[in-house]
């Protein structure tokens, strides 16, 4: 059975968040995501962006837009 697309959007999300909790300082744009988490080389970068933009709608991920255009992502510091 193939997974839905939410699904695997939630699968690419469960990934980055599990490197945030070993690497809570990291941040990096789509591109960076990609080399921290090999196994997202074979993801579309949409997909990714969305994963990230569902982390940042839950309250999980923050992001900044920079002036060149490029959107990085962290995980916000939980208080």
């Amino acid at each position: 059975m193939q997974q839905s697309e939410q699904s695997r959007i939630e699968n690419v999300g469960s990934l980055i968040t599990a490197y945030w909790v070993a690497h809570p300082d990291a941040a990096d744009a789509v591109e960076g995501v990609v080399w921290w988490i090999p196994e997202l080389s074979s993801e579309p970068k949409s997909r990714i962006r969305a994963a990230l933009e569902m982390l940042v709608n839950r309250g999980l991920a923050r992001k900044r837009h920079r002036p060149d255009g490029t959107v990085i992502y962290w995980a916000r510091q939980q208080v």
